[in-house]
């Protein structure tokens, strides 16, 4: 009898500390001193790595602001930053884990995915389109009726390959990269007639491959949208800091600027330049006219 009394104090005083919610994405940092921040292997230019490692991108400067943020607002002048590559497949994985803290990639804001996580301001507005061999005469998505299309696997492309088979009634056989490296290299390769995905993705593969002149992107936009950073919702007074950064950056000119930075002038590794014009809703985000969601 006494062994069970002492059986149940015992499990009586670990109640509590087993009851005990995981900490805060703030307080998880301030606990071990490090954030570790969700980078892509090959986004160009908003997020990607080079070949030593080094992460680089347009998303990846505005996360570095918002980390600088959180060391003033923890009196964490020394906070170490780690990175982690992540995927259109593993990102929410790794961030509802707590391995990743912030995902500084390239995430479109959605319904189903805000029910889940948090997403700052946007921070860049995307338009999806088609990416072809110039040697295909493929000039607009009507024309891919038994074609092969490719894209990026866990992207929302997959879901819009889908809805444009239905509405436009047609029927294309759909394969999927595991990134966008691999999926461009699918088109490259003619093993797809056609590559749908975000704009500057596009034109950073077509880029960084050096045969940019066998490509085009054509046809109209096929869908807009916003991307942001995203990250666990769990934390009221980490969500302030990353929305303020943001939307301090849009208001101050600070996004404009960055904008010219990654697209406009010759960027890491290589020094290749993308050129991709502004479109009217990132001029809008990037005045700070852009309303979050």
């Amino acid at each position: 009898m006494k062994t069970l009394f002492v059986a149940i104090a015992f499990l009586t005083a670990a109640l509590p500390a087993m009851a005990e919610e995981a900490p805060g994405t703030l307080d998880k940092i301030r606990q071990s001193g490090a954030i570790t921040l969700g980078v892509r292997e090959a986004s160009v230019p908003l997020s990607y790595m080079d070949a030593a490692g080094q992460p680089h991108g347009y998303n990846v400067d505005i996360c570095l602001k918002i980390v600088d943020a959180v060391k003033g607002k923890l009196g964490l002048p020394k906070l170490q930053v780690n990175y982690q590559t992540v995927t259109a497949q593993t990102r929410i994985p790794l961030l509802t884990s707590g391995t990743v803290d912030m995902d500084c990639g390239t995430t479109s804001i959605t319904g189903n995915r805000e029910l889940q996580l948090a997403f700052t301001p946007p921070t860049y507005a995307s338009t999806v389109r088609m990416a072809v061999a110039k040697a295909s005469g493929i000039t607009g998505i009507d024309q891919l009726n038994g074609k092969t299309v490719v894209t990026t696997a866990g992207t929302t492309s997959v879901t819009l390959l889908h809805e444009l088979e239905l509405t436009r009634k047609l029927s294309f056989r759909t394969v999927y990269g595991k990134d966008h490296q691999e999926s461009f290299a699918m088109l490259a390769k003619g093993a797809a007639d056609a590559m749908i995905l975000d704009d500057f993705i596009l034109l950073g593969e077509m880029t960084v491959s050096g045969q940019a002149d066998r490509f085009a992107i054509v046809g109209e936009s096929l869908k807009s949208k916003h991307l942001a950073l995203m990250f666990r919702s769990d934390s009221p007074e980490f969500d302030a800091i990353a929305d303020h950064v943001v939307e301090t950056m849009a208001s101050n000119g600070e996004l404009a600027k960055l904008y010219d930075k990654w697209f406009n002038t010759p960027i890491p590794p290589n020094g290749v330049k993308l050129n991709l014009p502004m479109n009217d809703e990132m001029r809008l985000l990037t005045q700070g006219k852009l309303p979050h969601g």
